[in-house]
């Protein structure tokens, strides 16, 4: 049996499948304020976890992206090996970058900063 801690509000607020401090109330498991409050906090988690991985792809990109400048740098493959779309998305990566480094430039003349 589930048990649940409330806000002053009424709201329930934690969920424990044992009585614990601040968890005492028994509730059935089929009470529909219970499995909203379930709902929701998936739904929550779900969300963050989403945008963990979503930040994880963008952090990832920057990766692949210096992984196939160096291996074009070291003429292991070529750019025109790369299938046309993936030439234009790197194209267009690269132009979106090379206008976010001039703009760095200006705004500020330390070096060491670089996208």
């Amino acid at each position: 049996m589930p048990y649940v801690s409330r806000s002053n509000e009424g709201k329930i607020v934690a969920v424990s499948d044992q009585v614990i401090a601040g968890c005492s109330e028994a509730i059935d498991q089929t009470d529909e304020e219970l499995n909203e409050f379930i709902s929701e906090v998936a739904s929550e988690k779900l969300t963050i976890d989403s945008a963990r991985f979503i930040q994880s792809d963008l952090e990832f990109i920057r990766v692949m992206e210096d992984l196939i400048n160096v291996l074009i740098d070291k003429n292991i493959i070529c750019f025109t090996d790369l299938p046309n779309i993936a030439q234009q998305k790197v194209s267009h990566r690269r132009s979106i970058r090379q206008a976010l480094n001039q703009r760095i430039d200006l705004l500020d003349d330390d070096d060491d900063f670089m996208i």
